[in-house]
């Protein structure tokens, strides 16, 4: 996983967090997988495993079904644009400018979700 973050296609931000990071970010080794959890990608894998194995209130995962499974494990999830609302609520952030950032990444959603996150922001 760390690997894939530092992939040449990966944010330059992101692979500069990974190469430096923060002293509030932890890396952490990721046990042996589950074989519950082979329909998922070795990311969502790994999200879900560490959940289960330590601590934590909240999982932020996007993959539809990597969100169901967690759920199904009692795991809390929240996804990428649930972070954005609550960022942009608590006006931490410009929504309407997050959003265009990054569209220029390699994140795929729907623009009809985009389009009712914003519209949620304005009323």
């Amino acid at each position: 996983m760390r690997d894939e973050m530092l992939d040449s296609g990966a944010p330059p931000v992101l692979q500069q967090l990974i190469i430096n990071p923060p002293s509030w970010l932890i890396i952490q080794a990721v046990p042996v997988m589950n074989d519950t959890l082979s329909a998922l990608d070795l990311g969502e894998q790994a999200a879900i495993t560490l959940a289960q194995t330590l601590p934590t209130d909240l999982l932020i995962i996007d993959e539809r079904l990597g969100r169901r499974i967690a759920s199904n494990q009692g795991i809390s999830t929240i996804g990428t644009f649930g972070i954005l609302d609550d960022a942009a609520t608590q006006g931490l952030i410009d929504l309407g400018e997050t959003i265009a950032q990054l569209q220029q990444t390699n994140f795929r959603v729907s623009r009809h979700i985009i389009q009712a996150l914003l519209n949620k922001q304005v009323n």
